[in-house]
């Protein structure tokens, strides 16, 4: 396997966790927003 490669499939790996992190941190603000809502609402 040449280095060019698995330089490729790590920033692949790389840029899959990172995608992960901020899709996690976006549910995370959602969240956030809609359970202050509810306690407004309330």
């Amino acid at each position: 396997m040449s280095i060019s490669r698995l330089t490729f499939i790590l920033a692949m790996i790389v840029g899959a966790v990172h995608l992960s992190g901020c899709a996690n941190t976006a549910r995370g603000a959602v969240k956030d927003v809609t359970s202050t809502v509810d306690a407004a609402v309330e």
